[in-house]
């Protein structure tokens, strides 16, 4: 029987790597039989999980309208999409009355001073680091902060960070596809 401290022979039951070439092996909690898994067999499974639960967020019945991801979504920074061009714009979900999208910003991107007559806007940083204008105010505002812009006050928003930056815009009313 092996103890603890008696690492020789330890392997991931999935890869059968073992233990001294692996950053973590981790046990089952029963003692017979005994198997191990490794933290890079673990990130695998995480990974078919969360592309397991993005697809079945992203199931669209097509009497909904326009697309909305999941009525409860768990990460919505991970319906992030983001090009070196510019920044992108992903809609989250859309009703009569609101507007749910994320904003993507690469670092150094910028979202240009502009205004919405008759509607009002809620940013949300959920990832980065964003110097986030409103009126005359300017703030640089870190993950867990936001800024509103109420209807016809000029506002902007740049990526400061150096690395990706995530913001949840919410608008109302939404705004008309032309």
């Amino acid at each position: 029987m092996m103890h603890a401290g008696d690492d020789k022979g330890l392997r991931c039951s999935f890869c059968n790597k073992s233990q001294d070439v692996v950053g973590k092996l981790i046990s089952s909690p029963s003692d017979y039989p005994r198997a191990y898994i490794c933290d890079e067999c673990i990130a695998v499974c995480n990974s078919i999980l969360d592309d397991d639960a993005r697809a079945a967020e992203t199931t669209v019945r097509p009497e909904q309208g326009p697309p909305m991801l999941s009525a409860v979504m768990t990460d919505l920074a991970s319906f992030a999409e983001f090009s070196n061009e510019k920044m992108v714009k992903s809609t989250i979900a859309q009703g009569e009355t609101l507007f749910v999208g994320l904003n993507c910003f690469e670092p150094g991107q910028i979202h240009a001073a502009h205004s919405h007559t008759g509607q009002d806007k809620l940013y949300v940083v959920l990832e980065g680091y964003a110097e986030i204008q409103v009126g005359e105010e300017n703030k640089i505002i870190e993950a867990g902060g936001g800024a509103f812009a109420p209807s016809g006050v000029m506002h902007s928003i740049k990526n400061i960070g150096v690395g990706r930056m995530v913001v949840l815009a919410v608008l109302a009313p939404p705004p008309v596809h032309k």
